[in-house]
């Protein structure tokens, strides 16, 4: 028979392995939430690899393949309710970007895909204008080897494999980087329209009636691209050189050719420099050079000229009334209209000059804004929000802040003067 002593000493081995067990038990339970993007009650979050957002719609992209969307629900059916919390979107994913109500994402095998509100989805032209195509279709060409995605105001971009460079949707300002309509004789036009043979547009006393490019055009075969950002109603592009080209509407010098005459094909902006990124809102360009400075133009400036920024940048994101923008150090800064909160400096009030926002080792930034009135005073009635990903105990993480009425920031319909956290 085994003695007291023996008793005692198996009963505190049984026990040292019991919780030997149970630490493994977590670390697999932990490790398998982490796999499948999944959360305890809420709390743990996924290690994100992207995050975009625009006007009312945010989504993400988990290192794992899995594509999340919040906020308006139009994205996924025509409706005026929000979504508090990240719906998963079917399949696996490598890339996606976010229109104004529609979005677009490439999966595993290369193919793309867009739903929302028609036009700019790449599908063909829909019976209905502006109907809601409620889950992914892909887009028209049967293409296999898309690589990247950029969805704007109204049009879309992407780039495949060999680098070329296609695109599509509303073309009213050359956006799409071809003429603007498709007509190439009067007969080709409804009576009484007739064919403009200079912008390839059919016109009625001189206002268009078909702009719209239903499916992928190729953009200027005679180029590669690296990259493209597809904005409000205008388009930059990086090529295989690592010069810039925009084309589309420029009213405001935001192509910075030198005038303000619209584009109907890529231009060379009027610069020597080397290219690292771009960045685009409505009426003004940012671009960050390889050695790392930036120059800005747009809003009356016609050509490139330095900003006076300090720190060397790695990138910028820039909407109608703020920026933020990341420097080599992964610090994050912000700037400008504060209604919403969408700076990120604990409180609402403007924001001149660039300012550090709490947090390190930031690895994106993303600007977006969900109510904008032509020749409101923006300072008035302007509301941004905005959503970055930063590196937190080993995770990258998704943070929000600013303007939240229809769930962009998921949780409560409050503002967010701060970074909070994404969870679902």
């Amino acid at each position: 028979m085994m003695g007291f002593r023996e008793i005692k000493m198996s009963y505190i081995e049984f026990n040292k392995i019991k919780k030997y067990l149970i630490f493994l038990f977590l670390i697999v339970l932990f490790s398998s939430c982490e796999e499948n993007d999944s959360t305890l009650a809420g709390v743990l979050p996924a290690s994100w690899a992207k995050v975009d957002t625009l006007t009312d719609v945010t989504c993400g992209l988990t290192k794992k393949n899995k594509l999340y969307c919040w906020g308006m629900a139009e994205f996924y059916h025509h409706s005026i309710t929000g979504k508090s919390t990240p719906m998963r979107i079917d399949g696996e994913w490598i890339d996606f970007s976010v229109g104004d109500s529609f979005i677009c994402g490439i999966k595993t095998d290369n193919k793309l895909y867009c739903w929302g509100r028609s036009g700019a989805l790449g599908i063909g032209e829909t019976q209905v204008p502006n109907e809601y195509i409620v889950s992914p279709e892909e887009v028209l060409g049967g293409f296999t080897d898309w690589v990247s995605v950029s969805a704007g105001s109204n049009h879309t971009c992407g780039i495949r494999k060999n680098k070329d460079l296609y695109c599509w949707g509303l073309n009213y300002y050359g956006e799409v980087g071809v003429k603007k309509g498709i007509c190439e004789k009067n007969e080709d036009c409804i009576s009484p329209e007739i064919c403009n043979l200079d912008s390839g547009a059919c016109e009625e006393s001189g206002v268009i009636k078909a702009a719209t490019r239903y499916e992928p055009v190729l953009v200027d075969s005679n180029l590669k691209w690296k990259t493209v950002e597809a904005g409000n109603e205008y388009t930059c592009g990086i090529d295989n050189n690592d010069e810039l080209y925009c084309w589309g509407k420029n009213d405001e010098g935001q192509l910075g050719t030198g005038d303000i005459n619209n584009r109907y094909k890529p231009e060379k902006v009027d610069s020597a420099e080397k290219w690292k990124t771009v960045a685009l809102s409505k009426k003004n360009t940012l671009g960050i050079l390889l050695n790392d400075n930036v120059l800005n133009w747009g809003n009356g400036t016609l050509s490139p000229v330095n900003e006076s920024y300090e720190n060397k940048w790695l990138q910028f994101s820039i909407s109608e009334g703020h920026l933020c923008g990341i420097n080599l150090e992964s610090k994050l800064f912000c700037g400008g209209i504060n209604l919403s909160g969408e700076i990120g400096i604990g409180k609402r009030s403007e924001v001149e000059d660039l300012t550090e926002i709490e947090g390190s080792n930031w690895k994106m930034i993303i600007t977006g804004n969900s109510f904008i009135i032509e020749g409101v005073n923006m300072t008035e009635y302007y509301k941004g929000h905005t959503c970055g990903i930063r590196e937190s105990n080993g995770l990258d993480r998704i943070y929000c802040w600013g303007n939240n009425d229809v769930f962009q920031l998921t949780g409560e319909q409050d503002y967010k003067t701060s970074p909070t956290l994404i969870k679902y």
